[in-house]
């Protein structure tokens, strides 16, 4: 006795029953480009900064020494003092023809940078400009040369009332 039974082949499932060939063809070359764009568009995202100031990050510090909290201990990086040119806000490079070379005068990369520099010492020392001014509600001789200084620079903004 043969167990064997006999299996006809199924023909294939075409791919969108129901259209014509002419339809089929053109569905799958629309996906296609879009495979096509999707992977262009990710190589794009992959090689396009994702910061404008990405190329001019961690090249400045408002401190000559920093300390490091992990290891305690104290490193001098920054070595080479700079101004911004509006306002003459001092800030500290690890190396000036690093700085020069990435960030150079008069491109917009080095206008930004100045601007969050100046940003940044703004919104310090708004921080510390209004410690004196508490301390010095209570005590008038209390000296507050950082409010002094915003005052010189025109970013001085009250909080005290």
């Amino acid at each position: 006795m043969d167990a064997r039974v006999d299996i006809a082949e199924e023909p294939p499932k075409r791919f969108c029953p129901g259209l014509s060939e002419k339809y089929r063809f053109f569905l799958s070359l629309l996906v296609v480009v879009l495979c096509v764009i999707a992977i262009v568009l990710a190589i794009v995202f992959m090689i396009w900064p994702k910061d404008p100031n990405s190329d001019c990050k961690n090249l400045y510090s408002f401190e000559k020494c920093q300390f490091n909290y992990r290891h305690h201990y104290i490193y001098c990086d920054y070595e080479s003092k700079l101004t911004t040119k509006e306002h003459g806000i001092e800030f500290y490079v690890k190396s000036p023809e690093k700085f020069e070379k990435t960030c150079p005068v008069g491109t917009p990369a080095r206008a930004r940078v100045e601007n969050r520099i100046i940003k940044e010492y703004k919104d310090f020392a708004q921080i510390e400009c209004n410690n004196e001014e508490e301390v010095n509600l209570k005590r008038p001789d209390f000296p507050t040369p950082i409010c002094d200084k915003l005052k010189t620079l025109g970013m001085y903004e009250s909080l005290i009332y």
